[in-house]
């Protein structure tokens, strides 16, 4: 009786969680008429500072070079499947200057026009002005991307 029990215990957990993850809303609106997409999220550092990370509604992605991008790996947020004015997502951020002095930052950001849902970028540039974009399929290095991939000034032709 003592592991029917248990097993009903652990049976209700589970489903609770599934059922928490599968009709989330995560951030970017509270309009539960909306369909969303699941989407990746991925961070492009257009500044001279090491990041150590940045997130999208308190989502964290991984850590980026200066000039550079983690690659859009870390899961995830919804993004409705058809875009509309307003909507807006809270962008957090940490780096480091070059004296390992920690720099953190947020704010929130209307999201960029997009035709189609996919992943959803954070594009940090200096003076704490941000970005954000959605690419259903060109990534942060595509020269499709809605935002160029950022160069870096001190490398001969801007060379990655």
């Amino acid at each position: 009786m003592g592991n029917r029990l248990l097993s009903g215990i652990f049976s209700f957990v589970l489903i609770a969680l599934l059922a928490g993850c599968a009709g989330g809303n995560t951030g970017i609106s509270t309009d539960r008429s909306d369909t969303f997409v699941y989407a990746s999220i991925g961070g492009v550092n257009h500044t001279n500072m090491y990041m150590d990370w940045v997130s999208i509604d308190g989502v964290s992605g991984h850590n980026m070079r200066a000039y550079g991008s983690d690659g859009a790996g870390v899961c995830c947020v919804g993004v409705p499947r058809v875009y509309r004015p307003g909507l807006t997502v809270t962008v957090g951020w940490q780096a480091r200057d070059k004296n390992n002095n920690l720099i953190a930052g947020s704010k929130v950001v209307e999201i960029e026009p997009y035709s189609e849902a996919g992943t959803i970028y954070a594009h940090v540039f200096p003076n704490d002005v941000v970005r954000v974009v959605v690419s259903a399929r060109d990534g942060a290095h595509s020269p499709n991307h809605p935002i160029p991939y950022p160069v870096d000034p001190n490398k001969k032709g801007g060379q990655q």
